[in-house]
């Protein structure tokens, strides 16, 4: 391998913070139960390091914003595998990977308001069932196989109904994420690879 190919395979993706790989008798002792957090992302402005901790509501990781010097997350901070930019910009309704069940309750998308760094999650948009509705209207029939084939292989989610705390309004530029399973940290529920909590009985 030349040194140009070696230093290429040394480098580490922007978006990504390694996680340190537990020792065997971590391991042993189940290091996610004792973290208690589900990840941590790197503040490119001061270097510290700040907790993510999941939360099933409206807001999965409260404010993305650096408990030392009060800057928000952006493209240049690393993070652990629990988020994973979404780099769609799409208008809503957004089409992603089709989920059922419990991620249809917790929708495993959101993103962050640029101005306070508040995260609001993403919201499932039904349009397969307005599509029958209409159909239904205009031929009596609830068959919009035809007309609905993309819909019945991915889920819509929507953006655009978030009005921040802080009083910005959603736009496009906000960055968007998926919540992904790290088995290091807490643990939770995966389906197809994304990350949920387990409802509460």
């Amino acid at each position: 391998m030349t040194d140009s190919g070696k230093a290429s395979s040394n480098l580490k993706s922007p978006q990504r913070l390694d996680t340190p790989l537990p020792s065997q008798l971590e391991l042993l002792q189940l290091p996610q139960q004792k973290y208690n957090i589900d990840g941590r992302w790197k503040c490119i402005s001061c270097s510290s390091q700040n907790s993510l901790k999941y939360s099933a509501g409206l807001h999965p990781f409260a404010h993305m914003k650096c408990h030392n010097c009060g800057d928000i997350w952006n493209p240049s901070c690393n993070t652990t595998s629990v988020l994973r930019r979404f780099l769609s910009k799409a208008e809503d309704p957004v089409a992603i990977p089709k989920f059922e069940g419990r991620l249809r309750e917790e929708i495993p998308f959101f993103c962050i308001c640029n101005d306070c760094g508040q995260t609001w999650r993403a919201k499932y948009a039904n349009m397969l069932q307005k599509l029958k509705a209409k159909n239904k209207k205009a031929t009596g029939k609830n068959d919009v196989m035809k007309e609905s084939g993309t819909l019945l292989r991915t889920s819509l989610v929507r953006f655009g109904h978030m009005k921040c705390d802080c009083g910005a309004t959603y736009s496009t530029d906000w960055y968007r994420f998926s919540v992904r399973h790290d088995a290091y940290f807490r643990v939770g529920y995966s389906e197809s690879g994304y990350y949920y909590l387990p409802k509460e009985r």
